[in-house]
C-alpha cells in the first residue's frame, strides 16, 4: 500500500464525525473502503494531495451518492490545480448520479437522456404529449452509427406530464465543451486526450441533464442535487492516465542523468503543460541515457554484447 493511501486513510478519520452527521457510520466505512480501492488501483489518484482526497470523500456524503464501482453514480477524479501546483482529487457525479438525485427530490418520477446518432431515425414534436414521437436507433434502422448529432432528456413529472430538453451537438460544443478546461487544454495540444474525447457520450448526457434541471419544478429537497452540480463545475485541467507519462516516469527511474535534470523533467510533467513533441524529445533523451547493461554489471543478453562491440567499433 503506497504512502498516499496510508495518508488518505488517516485523513478519513478526521472527516468521520462530519461524514456520519450527514449519513451514518456504516455508510462512512463503506465509502472509505471504496475510496481506498479506487486509489489503490489508480497511480494518478495516488499523486493527489491527501487533504483533497479527504474533501472529495466528504463530498460523497454531501451529495448522497456513492463511489461503489457497480453503481456508477460518482467518481474520484485526479486533476492538476494550476494555482496550487498540486494534483488534487475531486468528486464528480456521473449523469446517472445526477438523474438519481433529480428523482430523489420528488420533483420528477423518472428522467432519462439519450444521444442521437446520424444513423438514427427520430421525430421530435415539442407540442405533443410524448415530445419524442419516434426514435429508432441506427442498429434497428439498418444504418451505420455515425457521429452524435443531438442529445435530449425526458422527465416524467408526478402528474404524468412529460417535460423535455434537447440540443444539437454543435450547441453542446459551443456552450459546454468550449468552456471546459480539459477541452481547452486538449485543443492546445497540451494533453493527448481528455474526457470529451474518451467519453463524449457521458459528457453530452451530463450536459443536457444539467441544462434540464434549470427548468424542472423545484422542491425543498434540491440541496444535494445543487451540491453535485456545483462540484461538477469544470474549474481545473483534468489529468489523464497517459501511457506517455507512465513511460517517461519508468525511464526516469533508471536514467543516469543528474538529479537536477530529473527534477526538471518531473516539474515539466506535473505542470500539465508538456506538449507531445516535447514528450517525444524527453523520451528519446532518456533512452540514450540508460545505464549500460555490461558496465553496470546487470544481467545482459547477447544483443547487449553486440551493441557494446558495435559502439566501440569492434
Amino acid at each position: 500500500m503506497s504512502n498516499i493511501i496510508k495518508e488518505a486513510k488517516e485523513e478519513f478519520s478526521l472527516i468521520k464525525s462530519d461524514f456520519i452527521q450527514l449519513t451514518d457510520e456504516k455508510t462512512f466505512m463503506r465509502e472509505c473502503s471504496f475510496a481506498v480501492q479506487l486509489i489503490n488501483n489508480s497511480p494518478q489518484l495516488q499523486k493527489c494531495d491527501p487533504i483533497s482526497i479527504k474533501g472529495a470523500v466528504l463530498n460523497v456524503a454531501q451529495t448522497g451518492l456513492t463511489l461503489n464501482p457497480t453503481n456508477p453514480f460518482g467518481y474520484l477524479i485526479p486533476s492538476w490545480n494550476n494555482k496550487t501546483k498540486k494534483y488534487e482529487c475531486q468528486f464528480r457525479a456521473s449523469y446517472q448520479g445526477l438523474a438519481k438525485l433529480i428523482t430523489d427530490t420528488g420533483s420528477v418520477n423518472s428522467i432519462e437522456c439519450q444521444v442521437v446518432y446520424e444513423g438514427d431515425r427520430i421525430k421530435f414534436d415539442m407540442a405533443s404529449k410524448e415530445k419524442v414521437k419516434e426514435h429508432v436507433p441506427y442498429w434497428l434502422n439498418g444504418k451505420e452509427k455515425g457521429k452524435i448529432i443531438a442529445v435530449y432528456s425526458l422527465a416524467t413529472l408526478p402528474d404524468g406530464t412529460i417535460h423535455s430538453e434537447s440540443a444539437g451537438i454543435q450547441d453542446i460544443y459551443d456552450t459546454v465543451r468550449a468552456k471546459s478546461e480539459a477541452w481547452k487544454t486538449y485543443e492546445a495540444k497540451k494533453m493527448s486526450t481528455c474526457v470529451w474525447i474518451k467519453d463524449e457520450v457521458e459528457m453530452c448526457r451530463k450536459a443536457i441533464i444539467r441544462r434540464h434541471t434549470k427548468y424542472l419544478p423545484k422542491s425543498e429537497k434540491w440541496e444535494k442535487l445543487n451540491k453535485a452540480i456545483e462540484l461538477d463545475n469544470d474549474d481545473y485541467m483534468l489529468d489523464i492516465d497517459s501511457p506517455t507519462v507512465s513511460f517517461i516516469n519508468s525511464l526516469l527511474r533508471t536514467s543516469i542523468i543528474s538529479d537536477e535534470q530529473k527534477a526538471g523533467i518531473e516539474m515539466e510533467i506535473t505542470s500539465g503543460e508538456l506538449k507531445q513533441n516535447e514528450a517525444s524529445e524527453i523520451i528519446e533523451m532518456l533512452k540514450q541515457n540508460q545505464p549500460d547493461p555490461i558496465d553496470s554489471g546487470n544481467n545482459y543478453s547477447q544483443t547487449d554484447i553486440q551493441k557494446k562491440l558495435d559502439k566501440q567499433g569492434l
